[in-house]
């Protein structure tokens, strides 16, 4: 749920924020309550098949896509046999199936069963939780057969052999994959699983399971490696998840020894000390005539660098095709990248003459970052065109990149996130972290590029403990990487009240027990019920000599009262008896003073209990109560403080920022960050007039710009700008909405905007009181005229500098200046 391009403490300068997004200041809203059913029938929702027995999500908010948590819960027995959360990955669609079991290593027994799901929100940033909803009891039958158990499951040089009966195949079924790294002791410590469909394991050549393998080689370096496998069910109503195979042989896996090493030594012998052309382009074809698999996984356990990796730099330094490391001039990014280094990369050059260069540059668009990370910051890394890729876009040879870890992300927590191009689809990669000098460095293992995200993994959470007018002990926890709690839930109490359980609402909500699974800080809260007074007699008593002794009630008299009121429990009572009084001050207006006095005008003693409650001890007499209300004092209002951290009181364009940012036409760059010496982009000008505008419906697709992609943030703003003649592109198709916008660009659209409006653009300056008035390109001359003559450009040292860029802080300051005036 989570949207950030980036960490503030990482990126102080980075791009205008201009992604639809609520204010910041709006409170957050309740998602909503999710729709789920457990089908007792097949059934077609949206053009997809659903089969009985399957649980569905229907009507899943699309502007939203919420992760949600499932509860498993069998009815007779009242256990909770399953709890998870997920999410869409990225992806958009009205319905989504609920999978039932998969986390489970039992089975279920046949019995009656519901499903309950939760919207989880986003820490409260912009979402909190969902009420939970729970379907019908589902009358589960167990088949009473389960899928085969996988046999030969052992190790196919660096690939995963295994044999599945022909169902598992015939029927799409899943596969799981478990990995441990065997102890010194012979023990096995499990480093990771992995599940994807049968059918794509075996047409990929279990490309995704290798790709976490070679991960989890990355994190745990060389060694002894096993693995088992199991297949799972679509369809529990027909057949069950098969049991764990029995583990593969150990497989010794080394960066500096074995196959691999010895084949790059063999070429490195053969290319010699000075290759001519021939020898150069042979050593080339016999890297790419070895084993990818096993060479991107020599390289995944070279954590030193000084096996294999050493072995490709070698290479590459005789070849002449070191790559080179640049980063493109709209990205700013706290690394210091002259220490970053690429083994392999030279290897995929498409020619002997050009050493392939890897680029820093932002990421195509926005990406979607799950809840358990915190800071981050996000970066596209391309080897360009120079080099040549599979049909699929891999690299012909695998690179390991040595980098910096970038400043703010704490190296013990980091994990990186890759994207595939789709920006959706994504890989875990656990890099190994190493000190060099003062610096924190990370060393991982790629066989593709594309945007990679560095970001703090934090799966522990804090569980705070709200005993709703009772008490409780201890009154936070903790939960383990599983998301769940590591210690017992503890029991609070409160007088006269029997206790319900943990809820995570302080009204309704789902209930809490030791299997949820937490995915962010959070306040679980206390359920209570009264109990009822214990019966009595009719309050009479007896004593001696036949007489009885009466109880004496004194009243109250409430004076009453302009602009509120007061109620008193008991109406009366007996001498030493405590009263309450509950004062409810009309709208606009507050208590002023209250007083009690007895009989004789002396003060009886108040205690505010807070909330409009006050209570009294019933003196040897009637009361009299008085209030006086006054009108609520509104606090002269103050302008709120801008949440930007980089924008100081006093600061040239402090007010000008304030202006855009409360007209709701400028937001800061993520995490408190505003960027004001950051350079805007024609994509994002384009938007901000598309939303002075008042972002008005459009009825066409616009122009047929092929870098405008129909579904970029900045699309309409595009195809609004050049609908309304407002910009244009550069020719050919061609709108360049992330180049920086230039000076002459910025007023000539700004200029063609007040027109499209019916405004006067008659107004003009004298460019010839410029040095360089004469070098305002024709097309934007009269807007430069107009500019000046408004005063909205007044130029620096005598120039006007047409052709140089804007930075936010000139924009929000233009911007402000004109609005100001009109």
């Amino acid at each position: 749920m989570r949207k950030r391009w980036y960490s503030a403490a990482l990126v102080p300068a980075m791009l205008l924020t201009l992604t639809p997004a609520l204010p910041a200041a709006a409170a957050a809203s309740k998602l909503p309550t999710p729709e789920v059913e457990w089908l007792t029938q097949d059934t077609e929702l949206d053009g997809r098949k659903f089969k009985a027995g399957q649980v569905v999500l229907k009507n899943i908010p699309q502007d939203i896509m919420p992760d949600y948590q499932v509860e498993i819960t069998n009815t007779g027995t009242g256990q909770v046999v399953e709890t998870y959360s997920d999410g869409f990955g990225g992806y958009t669609r009205s319905v989504q199936e609920i999978y039932v079991g998969w986390y489970t290593e039992e089975q279920m027994p046949t019995g009656s069963y519901t499903a309950t799901v939760t919207y989880l929100g986003d820490d409260g940033a912009t979402y909190t939780d969902s009420e939970p909803a729970t379907t019908a009891v589902y009358q589960y039958t167990n088949p009473g057969v389960s899928y085969a158990v996988p046999t030969g499951v052992d190790w196919d040089g660096a690939n995963f052999a295994y044999t599945l009966e022909d169902a598992v195949l015939a029927e799409n079924a899943n596969l799981f994959i478990q990995f441990a790294k065997v102890q010194e002791d012979g023990s096995y410590m499990y480093i990771g699983y992995k599940g994807d469909s049968a059918q794509y394991a075996q047409s990929s050549g279990n490309a995704t399971f290798l790709e976490r393998f070679n991960d989890r080689v990355t994190r745990y370096g060389p060694g002894d490696y096993v693995f088992r496998i199991r297949v799972i069910s679509w369809d529990l109503t027909q057949k069950y998840h098969s049991e764990w195979s029995a583990w593969s042989q150990p497989r010794t896996v080394s960066g500096t020894t074995g196959e691999i090493a010895g084949s790059l030594e063999d070429i490195l012998t053969d290319l010699g000390s000075s290759p001519d052309e021939s020898a150069k382009q042979a050593a080339i074809d016999a890297v790419r005539a070895l084993d990818q698999k096993k060479l991107e996984e020599s390289l995944s356990a070279d954590q030193a660098g000084t096996g294999v990796a050493a072995q490709l730099r070698e290479l590459e330094e005789k070849l002449g095709l070191t790559a080179d490391v640049a980063v493109d001039p709209t990205y700013h990014i706290d690394v210091d990248t002259t220490r970053v280094t690429v083994a392999g990369a030279g290897l995929n050059a498409k020619d002997l003459t050009t050493p392939p260069t890897l680029t820093f540059s932002n990421p195509p668009k926005e990406l979607e970052i799950p809840n358990t990370y915190r800071d981050y910051v996000q970066m596209d890394l391309s080897l360009g065109d120079t080099v040549a890729t599979n049909p699929d876009g891999t690299l012909l040879v695998p690179i390991q990149i040595t980098m910096p870890v970038p400043a703010g992300i704490d190296h013990t927590k980091l994990q990186i996130l890759h994207f595939h191009d789709d920006g959706v689809t994504r890989d875990l990669i656990t890099p190994y972290c190493f000190q060099d000098g003062s610096q924190w460095m990370a060393r991982f293992t790629v066989n593709r590029l594309s945007p990679f995200v560095f970001a703090e993994y934090e799966p522990f959470f804090t569980v705070t403990l709200d005993p709703t007018g009772g008490t409780v002990s201890p009154t936070t926890l903790t939960t383990g990487e599983d998301g769940k709690l590591t210690q017992a839930l503890p029991t609070p109490t409160r007088t006269d009240h029997d206790f319900n359980g943990w809820f995570t609402q302080g009204t309704g909500g789902m209930q809490v027990n030791q299997t949820y699974v937490f995915t962010a800080d959070t306040t679980i809260y206390a359920h209570w019920t009264a109990r009822q007074p214990s019966g009595g007699g009719g309050g009479s008593s007896s004593g001696g000599g036949g007489g009885s002794t009466a109880t004496t009630y004194y009243g109250a008299t409430v004076e009453a009262a302009d602009h509120g009121s007061v109620t008193l429990s008991p109406k009366s009572a007996a001498k030493g008896t405590t009263v309450t009084l509950t004062v409810t001050p009309d709208q606009g207006y507050e208590l002023a003073s209250l007083t009690v006095t007895d009989k004789d005008g002396k003060t009886v003693a108040l205690t505010d209990k807070g909330e409009g409650k006050f209570t009294f001890v019933m003196p040897g007499s009637k009361v009299t109560v008085k209030a006086v209300f006054q009108a609520v004092e509104e606090p002269e209002p103050q302008p709120q403080p801008l949440p930007f951290g980089d924008v100081a009181e006093g600061a040239w364009y402090a007010d000008a920022v304030r202006y855009v940012y409360e007209k709701g036409l400028m937001t800061g760059t993520g995490d408190g960050a505003f960027s004001p010496d950051q350079n805007l982009t024609r994509g994002m000008l384009v938007t901000m007039l598309y939303r002075l505008a008042g972002q008005p419906a459009q009825s066409g697709t616009g122009a047929p710009f092929t870098d405008v992609a129909a579904d970029a943030w900045y699309a309409d703003g595009v195809n609004w700008a050049a609908a309304n003649g407002v910009a244009g592109g550069y020719g050919g198709g061609v709108f360049g909405p992330g180049d920086p916008i230039t000076r002459e660009q910025l007023v000539t659209m700004l200029c063609r905007y007040v027109q499209s409006q019916g405004g006067d653009v008659t107004a003009g300056g004298d460019l010839s009181a410029y040095q360089d008035g004469e070098a305002v390109s024709d097309y934007a001359r009269s807007a430069m005229e107009w500019a000046c003559g408004q005063g909205l450009i007044q130029g620096s040292g005598g120039a006007l500098n047409p052709q140089g860029t804007a930075t936010r802080a000139e924009v929000a300051q233009l911007m402000a200046n004109y609005l100001g005036q009109n």
